[in-house]
């Protein structure tokens, strides 16, 4: 997948109907995965975290949440 490309639609307004009404996003953390099935579900699972969960998911991946500015969860 090109996240470039990815990123640039999300920020264009052409991306998810969520992302639409919170631009600028910006990649904090990504994973390649096997097969798209894996990568939806790993996606899925995350998405089911509380903000809290979130935060704590991607302090110990290295981002630095304070440096990113504000996140939404």
């Amino acid at each position: 997948m090109d996240l470039k490309r990815r990123l640039r639609e999300h920020n264009e307004g052409r991306g998810a109907k969520y992302t639409r009404t919170r631009t600028p996003v910006r990649l904090l953390y990504y994973r390649e995965y096997e097969t798209k099935s894996d990568a939806m579900k790993a996606e899925y699972a995350f998405k089911q975290l509380t903000r809290r969960e979130k935060e704590r998911f991607l302090e110990k991946a290295g981002v630095d949440l304070a440096a990113a500015g504000k996140f939404s969860g």
